[in-house]
């Protein structure tokens, strides 16, 4: 799987997506808990790679490693992977095939916003 970020020689990141502001509510299921295990979080920015969110305090934790689905009701949904946790705010990472990305909510909501998939490249 390949992350989203890379460090430079300088140890600062280097993302290879841009993120796009992004204030939507999204569902999101650990795997292997019964799916009304369902939790609301509300999205803050997405790329093309992944999103952070935000959980609220009576949500359980999630930690690194960890496999969830990450929806918006009506979309198809996305597997993701968490990769960061702090506090309340988290970070996934997609997993599966770029088309299949856009072709769930992901691309929706960029389409949405008026984003094309090319302005997401960052020029480095």
């Amino acid at each position: 799987m390949q992350s989203n970020r890379e460090t430079s020689e300088g140890g600062s990141e280097k993302r290879v997506f841009s993120r796009v502001p992004c204030l939507v509510d999204l569902e999101v299921v650990e795997e292997g808990t019964p799916v009304n295990s369902m939790e609301t979080v509300e999205a803050v920015d997405l790329s093309l790679l992944g999103v952070g969110f935000e959980l609220s305090e009576r949500q359980k934790n999630l930690t690194p490693g960890d496999t969830v689905t990450v929806g918006m009701h009506g979309l198809r949904p996305v597997r993701a992977q968490v990769r960061w946790n702090s506090g309340k705010r988290v970070g996934v990472q997609f997993c599966g095939r770029f088309h299949d990305i856009m072709e769930s909510w992901v691309g929706e909501v960029l389409a949405a916003q008026g984003v094309r998939v090319q302005d997401l490249f960052m020029v480095r």
